[in-house]
């Protein structure tokens, strides 16, 4: 056992190094070095195994939001480019960002449902438009029961409709007075036409004069002014409606675009003066709250994995191993700065109180580099060693080592050092009066 053990420790460091440069496979082989390293593999390998799983989904669920983040960003700019069948997905490999995805996609159908209504009215208006047109053409050419149809699947509409039919059958009722004012019924016809054309057109102050002469045909067009001002004021609400869903598309693209680009915290303003667009903003607000909910809980999860992982892992970089009843073996390997040196004097006293030990070794076999502080902590660490009861023995001196301890002067005096492990373990059996026989074949 002396002779391998100090030559397996240094199976365990090469892996554990890989591991933490991102090779996520690496292992550690088997070691034939008694129990205590058995146990010691395993433990490590179970952990590194823990830490690739665990890798591993992290990685997948990172994919999986950038490409639901990617789908979303593109189905917005869509619908900001005015496809309205634009829609997401909602297929990511994660049933938490699939939920989501259908819950953009409702919110995309209704912006749909409500835009495909808008473009209804708009067509209801230009068929009532040309309606209207048409009936008062009639109407100039002679024809004095013409009618508009009043009936556009709009209620406003209809309603406008009605009254100009209403208007219609005052000029019919009253057929002999316009007979006397003839001209004045032309002048008010031509006024009218002129002003629904316009209308028409896309002028929303057209309007007519209202002053033909006749107390009569005033009226009717005072009516008709108040129509063509209804008419404008509901285009206005239209247009201002339009305006308000460009700005609220825009915030939102926006939003998507800064969370895409990693900010999580990125929010829509939800207020747009506009009933639906605002509950259709609290909608996206509440799903890029829950995903920043389940981000922060996945990073909390991932960072209390990785501490948990990189406190074994440390546990595993200082393994102090009872090599014997009361005879404990500390190998240091690597590169020991004064953080390390601090964590591995902890463990020694805490382990040598707890066991008893008699006799403490620790190897510096495997140690490649220290600092002048790291000394000093090494030399406290013998030193508090023997005040909890336990003598120290230090083997495996390298030479970069000792020039260290020899140019800061440290004062090694009453500590033992030997040459190697195997030398510190007979010292060891010696001090403690026993006798190691070899076992004869």
């Amino acid at each position: 056992m002396e002779k391998t053990l100090e030559k397996d420790l240094g199976k365990f460091i090469k892996p554990l190094d890989m591991f933490l440069k991102g090779t996520t496979s690496a292992r550690v082989g088997e070691v034939p070095g008694g129990a205590a390293l058995e146990t010691l593999r395993k433990k490590l390998n179970e952990v590194l195994d823990h830490a690739e799983k665990d890798n591993e989904t992290f990685h997948r669920i990172n994919m999986c939001m950038a490409d639901a983040l990617t789908d979303w960003f593109e189905a917005l700019n869509q619908m900001k480019a005015g496809d309205l069948g634009a829609h997401v997905s909602a297929q990511y490999g994660d049933e938490f960002l699939d939920q989501l995805g259908k819950q953009l996609n409702e919110t995309l159908s209704a912006m749909k449902a409500a835009e495909e209504e808008r473009e209804y009215t708009n067509r209801r208006k230009a068929e009532a438009l040309k309606d209207w047109s048409k009936a008062l053409k009639a109407v100039m050419a002679g024809n004095l029961e013409a009618r508009v149809s009043a009936r556009y699947g709009d209620e406003f509409l209809d309603r406008l409709g009605g009254q100009i039919n209403d208007i219609l059958s005052h000029v019919e009722r009253d057929n002999e007075i316009f007979h006397r004012t003839n001209m004045g019924m032309a002048d008010a016809l031509t006024d009218w036409f002129e002003a629904l054309n316009q209308m028409k057109a896309g002028n929303l102050d057209a309007h007519v004069s209202g002053e033909y002469g006749d107390e009569f045909l005033d009226q009717l067009g005072k009516q008709l002014n108040e129509t063509l001002s209804a008419m404008k004021a509901a285009e206005e609400e239209r247009e201002y409606t339009n305006k308000r869903k460009a700005e609220a598309l825009e915030d939102w693209f926006k939003a998507l675009k800064e969370v895409k680009a990693g900010n999580l915290d990125a929010r829509v303003s939800a207020r747009y003066e506009d009933e639906f667009l605002d509950k259709l903003g609290d909608q996206i607000n509440d799903i890029l709250a829950t995903l920043k909910a389940v981000d922060d809980e996945r990073n909390r999860q991932r960072q209390q994995l990785v501490d948990q992982q990189s406190k074994l892992i440390q546990e595993l970089s200082t393994p102090i191993i009872q090599v014997w009843d009361e005879i404990l073996a500390l190998p240091v390997i690597g590169i020991v700065d004064s953080v390390r040196a601090q964590e591995m004097m902890e463990k020694l006293l805490e382990r040598v109180v707890a066991s008893q030990a008699r006799c403490v070794i620790i190897d510096l076999t495997g140690v490649t580099m220290i600092d002048t502080k790291t000394a000093d902590y090494l030399i406290k660490m013998v030193k508090a060693s023997t005040l909890v009861g336990s003598q120290c023995i230090i083997t495996g001196i390298g030479p970069v080592v000792a020039q260290t301890i020899t140019r800061m002067g440290l004062d090694l005096q009453g500590i033992v050092t030997l040459r190697d492990l195997r030398d510190g373990l007979k010292r060891a059996f010696q001090d403690m009066n026993l006798e190691i026989s070899e076992k004869k074949g």
